[in-house]
C-alpha cells in the first residue's frame, strides 16, 4: 500500500488551485495514459450532524467513486479527474446530498526556463444544515435541505526560471464564480445575496539562498463582485491586496514547508464599510523525523467574508497531525486543531477546537481500512452558535 496508496485532495472552492493528488500504479495504456479508478466508502455515526444546541443524531453512509487520467511526457504533465460524493442519512432523506467534482491540472514546459500551468475545476457542492451559510440554531430549525451551490475556478500561471535557478518568477491570473442553486428568494435564507465573481492576479519571486531553501516575495490582488448588495442595502464588493514575504524549503527525507508573512489590505466599494489593513500569515510544514512517522502543521490568519452575518471576520487557525506506522501496514493518525473567528460587524466570537484519532490497516496493496473518532467543540458568545459534536467512522478506500 506504501507505493499504491491513493490520496484524493480536492482543495476547497475558495482556493484558486484545485489539485487531484494521487499515488497509484493505475492502468497504463499503450499511448502512455495512466487511468486510476478510485472508490472511497464510509459509515459514520454523528451525534450532532446539524451542529446545534439541540443535537440531532444520524448514521450516514458515504460513497465516493471517481477516476483520474494522467500523462507525464518530457516534463509536460496533464491530469483530468472526476469524483462523485454522495451521503445518505439513516433518519432523514432530506439531508442527503450528491456532490460532483471535475478538475484538470496541466503543466507545459516550453524550455527548461519557460513553463505554463493551467488549472480548472467545476464543483457542485453543498453546505449541510449547521455549516457554512446554513449554520446556527435559528437557520437549522427552518431549513429543510442542505444549501447547494456550484463553483467554477480557473487559473493560469506563467513560470520563468528552472527549478534549480537562483531566481524564479511566477505570474498568475485566476477567476472564480459561485452561484447558489436553491433557497433563491427564500424568506428563511435568500441565497441570491451570496452569489459572487472574483478575479485576481498574483506575482511571486523566488530567490535561492540555500541548497534547499528559497526566499519568497509575493503580491496577490483580488477583486470580488457580489451579484446583489447586502440585505441592509450597502455594497458587498471589495478589493484586497496581500503584500507577502517568506520562505519555501524542501530538505529531502526530513522536512518541507512554506511560510508567508505580510499585510492584507482590504477596501470595500461602499465607503461606509470599514475595511482592514491587518497582519496576515500562513504556514504549512511537513516534518518526517523517521521514515515511518510524519508530523504536519498548518495554520494562518486572514480577514474573510462572514458566512452567517453581514460584513467580515478575522479568522485564525492552527492544526497538527501525527501519522505513525507501528507496523508495515498498521498506522495511527492523531490530530488537533483550534480556530478563532472574530466578527467585525456584530459582537460575536467563535472558538472552535477539535481532536481526532484514526487507526488504519492497509489490507493488501490497494485497500485501506480506517476506523476513527473526531470531536468538535464550538464556544460562541452569540446565542445559537454553541455546540458539541462527536463522529465515529469506519472507512474503506480502494485503489484499483
Amino acid at each position: 500500500m506504501k507505493h499504491c496508496r491513493v490520496f484524493l485532495a480536492i482543495v476547497a472552492a475558495m482556493s484558486t488551485s484545485h489539485v487531484l493528488a494521487l499515488e497509484s500504479n493505475g492502468y497504463t495504456t499503450e499511448n502512455g495514459l495512466t487511468i486510476i479508478p478510485i472508490l472511497e466508502s464510509g459509515l459514520r455515526y454523528n451525534d450532532n450532524y446539524t451542529r446545534t444546541s439541540d443535537a440531532q443524531s444520524s448514521t450516514i453512509f458515504d460513497v465516493k467513486p471517481g477516476v483520474a487520467i494522467e500523462s507525464d511526457r518530457n516534463g509536460n504533465r496533464y491530469r483530468v479527474a472526476y469524483q462523485l460524493d454522495a451521503g445518505f442519512h439513516s433518519n432523514t432523506s432530506d439531508d442527503n446530498y450528491v456532490d460532483h467534482t471535475f478538475a484538470t491540472n496541466n503543466l507545459v514546459r516550453f524550455t527548461t526556463r519557460h513553463a505554463l500551468g493551467f488549472n480548472y475545476a467545476f464543483l457542485t457542492q453543498h453546505d449541510a444544515r449547521g455549516s457554512g451559510i446554513a449554520s446556527g440554531d435559528a437557520l437549522v430549525a427552518n431549513l429543510t435541505t442542505p444549501v447547494e451551490y456550484k463553483t467554477h475556478v480557473a487559473d493560469a500561471t506563467y513560470i520563468f526560471g528552472s527549478d534549480n535557478a537562483k531566481g524564479r518568477i511566477e505570474a498568475t491570473l485566476d477567476f472564480e464564480d459561485r452561484t447558489y442553486t436553491n433557497y433563491r428568494g427564500s424568506d428563511v435564507l435568500d441565497t441570491t445575496f451570496e452569489d459572487y465573481q472574483q478575479i485576481g492576479a498574483d506575482g511571486a519571486f523566488y530567490v535561492q539562498v540555500l541548497p534547499a531553501t528559497q526566499l519568497l516575495f509575493q503580491l496577490d490582488y483580488n477583486n470580488r463582485q457580489y451579484t446583489k448588495n447586502s440585505r441592509s442595502g450597502d455594497s458587498q464588493n471589495y478589493n484586497e491586496i496581500y503584500y507577502l514575504t517568506g520562505a519555501v524549503w524542501d530538505i529531502t527525507g526530513k522536512t518541507n514547508g512554506k511560510l508567508r508573512l505580510g499585510i492584507q489590505d482590504k477596501k470595500y466599494d461602499d465607503s461606509s464599510r470599514e475595511g482592514s489593513d491587518n497582519f496576515s500569515w500562513d504556514l504549512t510544514v511537513e516534518w518526517q523525523p523517521l521514515e515511518y512517522s510524519t508530523i504536519t502543521i498548518d495554520g494562518g490568519l486572514r480577514n474573510e467574508d462572514a458566512d452567517t452575518e453581514e460584513g467580515d471576520l478575522d479568522a485564525s487557525r492552527i492544526s497538527a497531525q501525527w501519522k505513525h506506522y507501528w507496523l508495515a501496514n498498521i498506522y495511527s493518525n492523531l490530530g488537533l486543531s483550534y480556530s478563532r473567528k472574530d466578527y467585525n460587524s456584530v459582537t460575536r466570537t467563535d472558538d472552535t477546537s477539535s481532536a481526532s484519532i484514526k487507526l488504519g490497516y492497509e489490507l493488501y496493496e490497494r485497500v485501506d481500512l480506517v476506523a476513527g473518532w473526531r470531536g468538535e467543540d464550538n464556544d460562541s458568545n452569540s446565542v445559537g452558535y454553541t455546540y458539541n459534536q462527536n463522529v465515529w467512522s469506519l472507512n474503506a478506500n480502494f485503489a484499483f
